[in-house]
């Protein structure tokens, strides 16, 4: 409904044990982890000299910030800001769930099962690993922690993170009575290329606030490119003229926002500078069909990257509205101005317009 590819791979933690097992053993043999007075297996931080680098955080910090919350002697592990890798199995608590390993039986802790199935699937080192920005701290670190400490190997070249979504410029929430799903935005009659064009205007690293007058402006916008792809479909005229500076121009700009840390903002206010351009080529009567090719080609390479274009999109109008056009057609043949007023209110209160061509009138959505 988003228009989302699908990735290549959607690992369960589950099938992915034995590598889980092997990366604690490795830790163990190097002296990075070690058993605790419980039985589970803890990762020592102290071992990793750049813990931390990631969140801007200060070991001594963290400890200090750990002992305030936790007496020493109540805790099962060296130091208060290890973090577990192997949680010992506990009858009462695990029940039937555990697995059995050299360090006894028992489950593997949340941030060592990612750091495994990256290393199998990925390697090593990876390009681009992303997440919310409450996964920096602890998960993040600790990823780094325990796969540089296994691998002996730099872990991830570039981290993003992705700030929050929050709702009328409130945290999203069922209690607060502003939480929604697809579902039900779909059900409210706005569209997947509606939701997905309001998720991209706002910078991953900065909050979005979404709302329903949000949701509304996409569609605006939206209906702004299908007008332009419509028109220039429908240029058939040879004109003596070139687009190419104005579509190098463009390109070029496009791809230095996008370069710019996913300056995604910046890129689709690119994009509208240019369907403001071509529009103003089209009421001019200075752009000809090849041009209108050219155009469209350039709004699909962008699209590639958007993924809401409205290309080849024609908005299936109900056989009742199209039955309205009809008889206020009719009316205004017979000058019945009265009938053809009232069925134009019917076709403009079920939220469509009529726009005039050559070909005869359109019904197009609001």
């Amino acid at each position: 409904m988003l228009n989302i590819q699908k990735v290549e791979s959607y690992p369960a933690a589950t099938d992915y044990m034995d590598d889980i097992i092997k990366m604690i053993q490795t830790l163990m043999d190097k002296g990075y982890a070690y058993v605790g007075k419980d039985a589970s297996v803890y990762f020592k931080i102290e071992s990793f000299a750049s813990y931390g680098r990631l969140s801007h955080l200060c070991l001594d910090d963290l400890k200090a910030g750990a002992s305030s919350r936790v007496a020493v002697d109540e805790y099962e592990k060296d130091s208060v800001s290890d973090f577990v890798l192997w949680k010992s199995y506990d009858k009462e608590r695990d029940g039937k769930i555990f697995w059995e390993s050299p360090f006894g039986k028992g489950r593997p802790g949340w941030h060592i099962e990612c750091s495994a199935m990256a290393n199998s699937i990925l390697g090593d080192s990876i390009d681009i690993h992303v997440g919310g920005v409450d996964n920096i701290f602890p998960h993040h670190e600790n990823e780094i922690a325990q796969s540089e400490a296994c691998t002996g190997t730099h872990f991830v070249k570039l981290w993003m993170h992705a700030e929050h979504l929050i709702v009328n410029g409130r945290k999203m929430s069922k209690s607060l009575g502003n939480f929604f799903t697809l579902r039900d935005l779909i059900k409210l009659g706005y569209t997947g290329d509606e939701v997905r064009y309001l998720l991209l205007t706002t910078h991953y690293r900065t909050q979005l606030n979404f709302t329903m007058e949000g949701l509304t402006a996409a569609r605006q916008s939206l209906i702004r490119l299908q007008d332009l792809i419509e028109r220039l479909n429908g240029i058939e005229s040879e004109v003596d003229a070139s687009i190419d500076d104005l579509a190098a121009k463009t390109r070029y700009q496009f791809k230095k926002a996008l370069g710019d840390d996913l300056n995604i903002s910046q890129a689709m206010a690119i994009v509208f500078e240019l369907v403001r351009e071509l529009n103003t080529l089209c009421d001019g009567g200075n752009l000809g069909k090849d041009c209108a090719k050219k155009a469209l080609d350039l709004l699909g390479e962008f699209d590639q990257i958007l993924g809401f274009m409205p290309f080849h999109k024609q908005e299936k109008i109900p056989e009742e509205i199209k039955g309205y056009l009809e008889k206020r057609e009719e009316a205004r043949k017979a000058k019945d101005w009265e009938n053809a007023d009232h069925f134009r209110d019917l076709i403009k209160e079920n939220g469509y317009t009529i726009e005039d061509s050559k070909s005869g009138p359109k019904l197009k959505l609001r």
